[in-house]
């Protein structure tokens, strides 16, 4: 007897779907000609898009000086991050993107923010891509650093491997405003600024719909900077999401 009592009701959902469906055609098969709903009343789809978002926290270690007056007093910064990047177009894209930081170092407050509202490119399956983008922003870190206005030139990747989503860039900076943060790059003398790294999400891009995927997780990243003559090492812990279709 308990089980009818389970049963009975999971039989009559599964019927009265069932008896739904010619209802349904019958309704709309009577209904006037002119309350019919056609393709064109149809709200059209959204554009192929993809979006990738990371927040989390960010340690940076000043590891080589080009002497010892280079950044006297700055060793560590730590710092929130918040990195996003767009994607608007099937196989060839439009890309935009906003970066902005807020924190701490040991000579005072670290913040800045950088808009890349110009790039281009080139998606695969599952929210893979390839992506080149340009923009401007500004930033400061304590005294050290000086205020200065940035224009970055930044190459991204991203990549759906089974549970884990690598992201990688390279980005080169030109500096404004600032005169003692030019040509600090020593690898680069025609560069300001020089960054680079890896982050690792786990977390696996899964497919929802034919076009459609989705994924989040925790990420670690590693990057490598170089700026007023000094070599940086950084490690980031965020939460990444990204959904594409």
């Amino acid at each position: 007897m308990p089980r009818l009592h389970v049963l009975c009701p999971a039989i009559g959902c599964v019927l009265g779907a069932l008896a739904a469906t010619p209802l349904r055609a019958w309704a709309l098969d009577s209904a006037p000609v002119a309350e019919r709903v056609g393709p064109e009343a149809l709200e059209p789809e959204p554009p192929p898009r993809e979006l990738d978002v990371s927040i989390g926290a960010r340690w940076t270690h000043v590891a080589g000086r080009a002497s010892p007056d280079t950044l006297p007093g700055l060793t560590n910064v730590e710092t929130a991050e918040l990195t996003s990047r767009l994607l608007l177009g099937s196989t060839f894209a439009y890309c935009a993107g906003l970066d902005a930081h807020a924190g701490g170092s040991d000579t005072g407050a670290a913040y800045g923010a950088t808009l890349t509202p110009v790039g281009v490119g080139v998606r695969g399956a599952r929210g893979a891509f390839v992506a080149l983008c340009g923009g401007a922003g500004g930033d400061r870190t304590g005294s050290s650093v000086p205020w200065g206005y940035v224009f970055p030139a930044e190459l991204s990747f991203g990549l759906s491997l089974g549970p884990l989503r690598p992201v990688g860039f390279a980005r080169a900076t030109w500096v404004a405003g600032a005169p003692e943060r030019r040509s600090g790059s020593p690898t680069l003398s025609f560069v300001d600024e020089l960054e680079a790294g890896l982050s690792i999400r786990v977390g696996a891009q899964r497919r929802y719909w034919k076009e459609t995927s989705a994924g989040a997780g925790p990420a670690v990243g590693a990057f490598y900077s170089e700026f007023m003559g000094a070599r940086a090492v950084s490690v980031t812990l965020t939460f990444d999401l990204s959904g594409a279709r």
